[in-house]
């Protein structure tokens, strides 16, 4: 059986920080969450990096 990806919420990161981007994103992955980013510029010059975060469940 595969596994179901359930949408558990939404988290914005609002710096252009790269290395302050890879900490939250890497330590969601780490804790077992699923997250999809995208990133777009909010139109100020500043960057949002959105995460749709998922509990992957299933077999592990």
């Amino acid at each position: 059986m595969g596994k179901v990806r359930q949408r558990l919420g939404k988290a914005y990161i609002h710096t252009k920080e790269e290395s302050i981007q890879s900490i939250i994103i890497d330590a969601l992955v780490d804790h077992g969450y699923d997250v999809d980013v995208e990133v777009t510029d909010n139109g100020t010059g500043n960057e949002v990096v959105s995460c749709e975060i998922y509990d992957v469940g299933g077999g592990q």
